[in-house]
């Protein structure tokens, strides 16, 4: 399975998730071992895909639970229970807000606030991204015009797309679709993108982005040096800003393999002519590092957490963070 597979000269790479129960222990009947099988491979799917797991005792109950968060999810945009919050991008020369990540959260009326990191990768795997997906798009515009009205500028909203959302065919047909309806000129949203997305390197996302630049639509590249970090992305890759993962600036003081990583980050970049964003800011000896090699602007707690539309109009409203301790 390793090896890509070929259709109509485009290439796909495949992988599989296995789930493997044994008789006579993990079940005698045939129903048992395969629900018991397909718990396992649930597991084997939420540890990352592309492996194998055994089925143990109490895979059931996390499938169970698994299931239940599945249907409540289902329920939540129904229900009025997502929404988004905005963390601020701060310009590091000025102070000034510069644009602002979008950010899907959801309050259960059960579970309280779950976190992302629980129910998005369930929203991917289930499907659900793809009606998330375009409610987040719809809703981002929508405030858009709140935000205009209360000193937002001309500055742009980053919105994370998954590769679901990205791979559909009529993606740029459908997001020309909501910009037209809701009176958003392309140049106000940034798409944000992980570079798990970009390994298949397939032409259809490579036609999706370009597209998406020729509309007028900027694209960024976020958690830069996590994953498969290749200078080629950059290449064949219509970017025009990259983003420092958290992982590399929360040490950034006190590892110098961090430090010397981060600068030659910024340096490429700064060559490429791309904008660099550090995320994760949260105390000044970050955001001087940041200022001094060169990042355009930063993204933390040092600035403010993620905040309804309400509480983000008033960051705007009190004008620029200062930017010495």
């Amino acid at each position: 399975m390793a090896s890509p597979v070929y259709v109509e000269d485009r290439e796909f790479i495949i992988t599989g998730s296995i789930g493997v129960a044994g008789y006579p222990d993990d079940g005698i009947s045939t129903d048992t071992l395969l629900s018991n099988a397909d718990a396992a491979m649930y597991l084997a799917k939420q540890v990352g895909k592309n492996t194998y797991r055994f089925y143990t005792e109490g895979m059931n109950e996390r499938a169970a639970e698994r299931l239940a968060m599945e249907s409540r999810l289902r329920r939540a945009l129904p229900k009025n229970e997502l929404y988004i919050a905005y963390q601020p991008k701060v310009d590091l020369k000025s102070g000034y807000i510069t644009g602002a990540e979008a950010l899907l959260r959801w309050e259960n009326d059960e579970l309280g606030a779950v976190s992302p990191a629980e129910f998005i990768p369930l929203a991917e795997e289930s499907g659900q991204i793809l009606e998330i997906g375009e409610w987040v798009l719809r809703q981002v515009c929508h405030d858009l015009h709140t935000l205009d009205k209360n000193g937002f500028g001309d500055e742009r909203i980053a919105v994370n797309i998954s590769s679901r959302q990205i791979r559909r065919e009529d993606f740029a047909r459908q997001l020309t679709g909501i910009l037209r309806e809701y009176k958003v000129e392309p140049t106000r949203l940034k798409i944000e993108i992980t570079e798990s997305l970009l390994l298949s390197e397939d032409s259809h996302t490579i036609e999706v982005l370009q597209a998406l630049r020729r509309m007028g639509v900027e694209l960024s590249l976020d958690d830069f040096g996590t994953g498969y970090s290749s200078l080629s992305y950059l290449k064949r890759f219509p970017f025009t800003e990259i983003k420092i993962d958290r992982s590399f600036i929360r040490d950034i003081e006190s590892d110098h393999s961090d430090k010397q990583l981060c600068q030659a980050i910024i340096a490429m970049a700064t060559s490429l002519k791309l904008k660099v964003v550090g995320e994760g800011v949260e105390n000044h000896g970050q955001l001087d590092f940041l200022r001094n090699y060169g990042a355009h602007s930063g993204q933390g707690f040092l600035f403010s957490k993620p905040v309804r539309i309400d509480e983000f109009i008033t960051l705007i409203e009190r004008g620029p963070f200062p930017l010495s301790a």
